[in-house]
């Protein structure tokens, strides 16, 4: 079990971090202008999370099933799935900040409608 919230932290911790650079760079460049670019972001954003989400929950899965830990990791599976959410909304966020839209919230909301819609998607993919 140990391993399993061992592997889910670190993406955590780098994606926090990757946050809090995005945050701090996006002073200093121009924003994005126009609807298009947001919308292609939005749509690369959902990618980045499908990939991510499946690859981390996967990988989880395999831990799981090796360590024999089973049914009682569900929350983990779960907590991956916001976890690649957050992954994918860093590009969203990226062109936010840019605007001097720089809030977490946006960061946090938008990762977890990513998360929503994959788990969504993979439902319908089933």
């Amino acid at each position: 079990m140990i391993k399993l919230i061992i592997t889910l932290l670190l993406p955590l911790l780098a994606v926090v971090w990757l946050m809090y650079v995005i945050k701090r760079k996006a002073k200093y460049q121009t924003p994005v202008d126009g609807i298009g670019a947001m919308l292609i972001y939005w749509i690369v954003g959902f990618l980045v999370t499908w990939l991510f989400a499946t690859y981390l929950g996967l990988y989880m899965y395999g831990l799981a099933t090796e360590t024999g830990v089973g049914e009682s990791a569900k929350i983990l599976f779960v907590l991956s799935v916001y976890v690649g959410g957050l992954w994918g909304a860093l590009l969203p966020y990226r062109a936010y900040a840019r605007a001097k839209k720089d809030k977490v919230g946006i960061w946090l909301g938008s990762a977890f409608v990513y998360s929503v819609l994959f788990y969504l998607s993979t439902m319908f993919v089933r």
